[in-house]
């Protein structure tokens, strides 16, 4: 078991400052990482970057399983005034009491257990392991870190540093192509950014159960 981190409003996107509550067929985007991964998550943490998106969270009246444990928590590392994805992975690896921690925003809802659980087999010997989109995108908000980087992450933002790519020489990171660990990853690993993108990704998903 492992913790997860969902990081909530680190995602440019269309969908608004409460996109984690616009619903994919018949649940919220929030919604369906919780269902589908609290089976491999020992807890979660909902990382957000300003008080304001942790009380919409709250106010959004998102019901999420009774068997779930999670926590809000405020982006602890503020870079010139203004949080950042990196400084976000940070909050939740300074904040996890697991070892490994998984890292994934709303905008993939679709990631399997199946798939984490193999992800979390190919980080045993390096600082993480993080997930190359179907498209070539290197997604470092798709991936799983050892939570002994936190050290090395802090002092990349004391330095300035924001963007993940520039530690790539730093970590020992493994870079895991999609279609290695899974069976459907142009479905599973889709990033809903628009409308647009949730009525395509409810079609694919139709589509599939129809397959079935």
């Amino acid at each position: 078991m492992i913790d997860t981190a969902i990081l909530v409003g680190y995602v440019r996107d269309s969908l608004g400052s409460r996109g984690f509550s616009v619903q994919l067929l018949d649940k919220p985007l929030l919604l369906w990482i919780f269902e589908s991964l609290k089976t491999v998550t020992n807890r979660f943490l909902v990382i957000v970057p300003y008080e304001g998106y942790a009380k919409s969270i709250v106010r959004s009246g998102i019901t999420l399983p009774d068997d779930v444990d999670y926590t809000i928590l405020i982006n602890t590392y503020i870079f010139f005034g203004k949080p950042n994805p990196l400084s976000g992975i940070y909050t939740a690896l300074t904040s996890s009491t697991s070892n490994k921690v998984f890292i994934v925003t709303p905008n993939y809802p679709l990631v399997k257990s199946s798939t984490v659980m193999r992800l979390l087999r190919l980080v045993e010997d390096c600082d993480a392991a993080i997930i190359k989109l179907p498209n070539g995108v290197v997604e470092p908000l798709l991936g799983i870190y050892n939570a002994s980087i936190d050290r090395i992450l802090e002092n990349a933002l004391e330095c300035g540093v924001r963007d993940f790519s520039k530690l790539l020489n730093v970590l020992k990171v493994k870079i895991v192509p999609s279609e290695k660990i899974s069976d459907k990853p142009e479905l599973e690993f889709k990033c809903i950014r628009s409308f647009s993108d949730i009525f395509n990704v409810g079609r694919m998903i139709a589509l599939e159960s129809v397959r079935v």
